[in-house]
């Protein structure tokens, strides 16, 4: 009955409603992580290896380097808001979902905490310099297993890990190769 969903619909508060979004919204996967996903690592040390594309306006902090395209992290989370990471094939594969576009904070008084809302506009995230930077990553020489997997190897030194001999030489640069010619090719 649609009266009765209306009606139920409508007894939601904003701040309900708002909060029942947040608690679900933030880091759902979806299809995309799974079939066009890029490999977490190579995610990761991107923005390293391929920094003259970002965005000169906002330098990345190696801590959250995607905050340069406008996007939002919470403390203490590896990805932004709005970046799923799902594990498919032995690999953690990350990609973008709704909450990239439909984040933002907003802040009280320009010295509180900035509180995180899901569902708004993201008037911060500017998705064609995003877009930009993995073509022109992609198309620069660097996009290579030559500088990407000793970055790799540097950013999993920072918490004691390393990659495995396969990883290093059969799965990352096979990885690389594949997630290059996808890029190129859109």
């Amino acid at each position: 009955d649609l009266s009765a969903l209306t009606s139920t619909v409508l007894a939601f508060s904003p701040a309900r409603v708002i909060a029942v979004t947040a608690s679900v919204s933030r880091r759902p996967t979806t299809s995309g992580a799974r079939t066009v996903g890029f490999p977490l690592k190579i995610w990761q040390a991107l923005p390293q290896v391929c920094r003259e594309y970002l965005p000169a306006a906002m330098p990345a902090p190696e801590a959250a380097p995607y905050k340069a395209f406008g996007m939002v992290y919470e403390a203490n989370k590896e990805l932004p808001i709005g970046v799923s990471k799902r594990r498919h094939l032995g690999i953690d594969r990350v990609f973008l979902n709704c909450g990239a576009c439909h984040t933002n904070t907003v802040r009280d008084t320009p010295q509180s905490v900035a509180k995180v809302y899901t569902g708004m506009p993201s008037n911060t995230l500017d998705m064609l310099a995003f877009q930009t930077f993995f073509f022109n990553c992609s198309a620069d020489a660097k996009f290579s297993a030559e500088h990407i997997v000793p970055e790799i190897d540097r950013l999993m030194a920072k918490n004691k890990g390393r990659l495995s001999a396969i990883d290093r030489y059969v799965v990352y640069p096979v990885a690389i190769w594949i997630m290059r010619d996808r890029l190129l090719s859109l």
